[in-house]
């Protein structure tokens, strides 16, 4: 994602992080929850060698970051380049093994975690594995044949199966189903898809496709074709969750404004319904209720990345679907929040919304990045903690994960 800033003065100046890194025990402003543990991973593009602009960066040049947390302490941050090709010539390094890249070879737009191990991928490239330490295992091919994947691939939470699109240049695109294990692959082709498509999604009957101007449902497992609805949308549409109700198919999705979509089978048309008109930069819901209804829905809106002046200053909504109510926290207008991922309390879990928001938000004024600790119950209140790192990180991260920590 390309970000534009108001304040170009101030952003181009800031210098990059360091290369490969790792630090121990980060400054905590606040109170980290003693039962919040585990690992809070993003990554994104950066240029090797640094730069005053690392949304420019080459799609080979991708960084993960690491940054732990344990009994009310946050333990360390680690950062390692992911090894594609590109990346180990630039390095000076040997290459990692696996099968050849058919394609393009990047891998900094999302991080997927599947079958006990973590993948980084880019569209149309091969996947990543990394190791826990986040160096770079191997290339990974996913999906067959070298064929590259979609960089938004979605896990049934019930089942463990893991679904993805690729895209072969010579063929129709794709659906690939892989079992929880990882040790079989059931391929469907897609061959009358009416546009690029670039997107999809999981409810407990259906997998959705959000192509270019048509969103597509079928039934899973099955053979059907897929039923295409035309949307009259420009925007690139992301889909934030999906779930059945009785014959319809509702979506979540950004547009970039957040809207509810339903597709029923009696009409083929789109019910497009606004629930907030705010350009949303990233949204999110508890993923462990992916594919069935829920109740809230976080979203970040951040004007700096927008290009828009609505709302005035940066904020994480969180939005109640049953009652239409929202509430939100605000940062200062020369902070920028980045993706805020929902993190369960297991102290709280009788409740949807018992749990925390993480992200990284950087301040333009100090040049540092935070990890935030919201109360995702409580939004409005004051932020529960803020983990300091000694530099602001030079990549924009795209997509976060977070892993837990067994007690």
């Amino acid at each position: 994602m390309v970000r534009t800033s108001h304040q170009p003065a101030a952003t181009e100046t800031i210098p990059p992080a360091p290369d490969e890194a790792t630090i121990a025990d980060l400054e905590v402003r606040g109170s980290l929850p003693a039962t919040l543990s585990g690992r809070f991973l993003t990554i994104g593009p950066r240029p090797i060698g640094g730069g005053a602009q690392p949304d420019r960066a080459p799609a080979s040049a991708g960084m993960v970051h690491a940054i732990t947390v344990r009994a009310g302490r946050a333990t360390s941050y680690r950062s390692r380049w992911v090894k594609t090709d590109a990346t180990s010539r630039r390095l000076g390094l040997a290459p990692v093994g696996g099968p050849p890249p058919a394609g393009p070879d990047g891998a900094h737009e999302n991080l997927v975690e599947f079958a006990g191990r973590t993948f980084a991928l880019s569209d149309g490239s091969l996947a990543y594995e990394l190791a826990p330490d986040l160096d770079t295992v191997e290339r990974v091919d996913l999906a067959g044949r070298a064929r590259g994947v979609g960089a938004r691939p979605r896990t049934d939470p019930v089942s463990g199966e893991l679904h993805l699109i690729s895209a072969p240049r010579t063929e129709a695109p794709l659906l690939h189903v892989i079992s929880p294990g990882g040790k079989t692959r059931h391929t469907r082709s897609i061959d009358q898809a009416p546009a690029a498509i670039h997107d999809l999604a999981l409810t407990a009957a259906h997998v959705v496709l959000i192509a270019d101007g048509f969103v597509g449902r079928a039934s899973r497992p099955g053979a059907e074709p897929f039923r295409w609805y035309p949307v009259d949308s420009t925007a690139t549409v992301r889909v934030i969750s999906a779930h059945d109700d009785g014959d319809a198919v509702v979506l979540h999705v950004t547009s970039p404004a957040l809207e509810r979509w339903t597709l029923t089978s009696a009409q083929q048309v789109v019910r497009r319904t606004v629930i907030d008109a705010t350009a949303q930069t990233s949204a999110r819901i508890d993923e462990a209720r992916s594919c069935r209804p829920h109740r809230y829905l976080y979203a970040v809106a951040d004007p700096a990345a927008l290009g828009a002046r609505t709302p005035a200053v940066p904020v994480v909504a969180k939005h109640d679907l049953h009652t239409g109510a929202r509430g939100e926290h605000r940062f200062p207008s020369d902070h920028r929040p980045g993706d805020f991922l929902f993190v369960a309390d297991p102290q709280r879990d009788h409740r949807e919304d018992g749990g925390w928001l993480l992200g990284l938000v950087d301040d333009d004024r100090s040049a540092t990045t935070s990890l935030v600790v919201l109360d995702a119950a409580h939004l409005d209140a004051p932020r529960l903690a803020t983990v300091r790192l000694p530099h602001r990180l030079a990549s924009r991260p795209h997509r976060s994960l977070w892993r837990p920590t067994p007690d």
